[in-house]
């Protein structure tokens, strides 16, 4: 496996673009950053999510790099949805009572217009917060202050094991 690794780490910084080596920059930092117990996933690591959790609310602030763009050059959809729903998750594990997580049931986002800018964050607060169910919204605003995209989320609490 190691040599396997390495050999792609020879290739890549051989062979590689200025750009392949920016994304491979981004990638090792962020595992280094898991390593080192920064993250408690590979998603936030990998994409070197920032989070900032307040009583109720969140921010979550990531790099935007060629890593995010689709084929048109732009911050792909599924990039945006997962910065929403992780700020909005974030938020529902700090509101969800001891010895409970909470889990996305349902997912809806609204991309208004694209990402600008060298950084997206996306900031959530909840609606509604019951026993079993909360209901949250997050957005994703661009430098100018217009809204890029908007979503919603409803979570499950499960129990934690």
């Amino acid at each position: 496996m190691k040599e396997d690794v390495r050999h792609l780490t020879n290739k890549l910084l051989t062979d590689g673009t200025q750009e392949d080596l920016t994304v491979l920059k981004q990638i090792l930092t962020g595992l280094n950053d898991k390593i080192n117990k920064k993250h408690t996933s590979f998603t936030s690591a990998l994409l070197n999510m920032e989070r900032n959790v307040e009583e109720k609310s969140c921010s979550i602030k990531m790099p935007v790099s060629s890593t995010l763009h689709n084929s048109l050059g732009i911050v792909h959809g599924g990039m945006s949805a997962t910065l929403i729903d992780t700020a909005m998750g974030a938020l529902a594990n700090q509101l969800a009572p001891e010895g409970m997580g909470a889990v996305t049931s349902q997912l809806n986002v609204h991309f208004v217009q694209p990402i600008s800018g060298e950084e997206m964050t996306a900031t959530a607060s909840i609606l509604h917060q019951g026993r079993k169910t909360m209901v949250l919204e997050a957005s994703i605003m661009n430098p100018d202050g217009k809204i890029a995209a908007h979503g919603t989320g409803s979570f499950y609490l499960i129990e934690m094991k």
